[in-house]
C-alpha cells in the first residue's frame, strides 16, 4: 500500500508508518495534518491514478518534529573583477509520520502480509570419520604445493615487477623467439 502525494511542489511516495521530511508546515508537534493532494493511491493490486489528483483521497499524517537542514554555502563571483560573495542558507523542514490513507472518507487498511512460521532446519547427520578420510586425502592432494611449476611462472616469480611497457616488450620478444624456434 502506497500513495504519491504532492507537498510544496515536491512529490513523495509514502507508505503508512513511514516518516517523511516535508517543507516547513504550519502545525504544532503532535498535531495531525491532512495532505489532500494525492496523485496516486495503491492498495493490493488496485491503483488509482488521478487526473491530476485522486478525488476525495487524503493522507493523514502526524507532525513529529520541526528542524533546519544542514547549512549550504552559496558562493558567487565575477571572474577577473575581484568580486566574490559567500552566503549561507538553511532550509526549514517538518518531519511527519504517515498515519493512514482515506478515500471518500473511508480509511484504507494496510495489507498485512501473511508470513509463514519459520520451520527449524533439519540437523545434518554426522558422518563417521572413516567416511571423511578419503575426502580429506583428496582435499589435501589438491591444496598441496605443486612439485613442478611451468618455466614461465618460475621465471616471473624470480624477476622483480617491471613496468607494464617493459613486460609487454618482453612478452612480445619471447613470442617472436618461440616462433623462430618452431621454424
Amino acid at each position: 500500500m502506497y500513495a504519491v502525494i504532492r507537498a510544496d511542489g515536491h512529490q513523495h511516495r509514502v507508505t503508512p508508518g513511514e516518516t517523511v521530511r516535508l517543507a516547513k508546515q504550519q502545525a504544532q508537534v503532535g498535531e495531525k495534518i491532512q495532505l489532500s493532494e494525492v496523485l496516486i493511491i495503491s492498495q493490493g493490486g488496485q491503483t488509482l491514478v488521478g487526473k491530476p489528483l485522486v478525488e476525495e483521497a487524503c493522507v493523514e499524517a502526524k507532525v513529529v518534529r520541526h528542524g533546519r537542514a544542514k547549512k549550504i554555502r552559496v558562493y558567487t563571483f565575477k571572474r577577473r573583477k575581484g568580486y566574490s560573495k559567500t552566503r549561507g542558507h538553511r532550509q526549514d523542514y517538518t518531519d511527519v509520520r504517515i498515519e493512514r490513507f482515506s478515500l471518500g472518507g473511508i480509511a484504507l487498511e494496510p495489507e498485512r502480509a501473511e508470513q509463514p512460521e519459520p520451520q527449524p532446519a533439519p540437523a545434518p547427520e554426522k558422518a563417521p570419520e572413516e567416511a571423511l578420510a578419503p575426502q580429506a586425502a583428496a582435499v589435501a592432494a589438491e591444496t598441496a604445493p605443486q612439485a613442478e611449476a611451468p618455466e614461465s611462472q618460475a621465471a616471473s616469480a624470480e624477476q622483480p615487477a617491471k613496468p607494464k611497457r617493459a613486460r609487454k616488450r618482453a612478452e612480445k620478444k619471447s613470442v617472436e623467439e618461440a616462433q623462430e624456434t618452431k621454424e
